[in-house]
């Protein structure tokens, strides 16, 4: 059985100027190529839940790598347009680090959160 280190959360929500018909045709293309961007980098285990007018995704990795992500993002940011706003969340299993991504048609933005520096308050 395979182990994977890495577990992916997206979230992608659409603009409400979108006509239901709009966002029904942007959907079925965007998570068509968001699956294909995760599949060809590696995500295993994908599944989609639709919910209006927004998107969850769920998948895990092999590996927790950097670079990998910021692949899946410029992949994935291909794929949108200024209709689709994303957010997807890394988590090593064993928790050590969180990677944060905030996704637009215009590019993408990183943060991270070292778990193991987290100071009592």
């Amino acid at each position: 059985m395979a182990k994977y280190d890495c577990e992916m959360f997206g979230y992608f929500s659409y603009s409400p100027d979108l006509s239901y018909s709009e966002l029904h045709e942007l959907e079925a293309g965007f998570r068509d190529a968001l699956q294909d961007a995760l599949e060809q980098r590696g995500a295993d285990f994908m599944q989609f839940e639709p919910e209006g007018d927004a998107l969850r995704v769920q998948c895990v990795f092999g590996e927790c790598h950097e670079e990998n992500f910021h692949e899946v993002c410029d992949a994935v940011v291909q794929g949108m347009n200024n209709h689709v706003f994303g957010k997807m969340l890394f988590v090593n299993k064993n928790l050590q680090e969180l990677l944060v991504y905030r996704l637009e048609s215009k590019g993408w933005y990183e943060g991270a959160i070292d778990l193991q520096s987290i100071q009592r308050s």
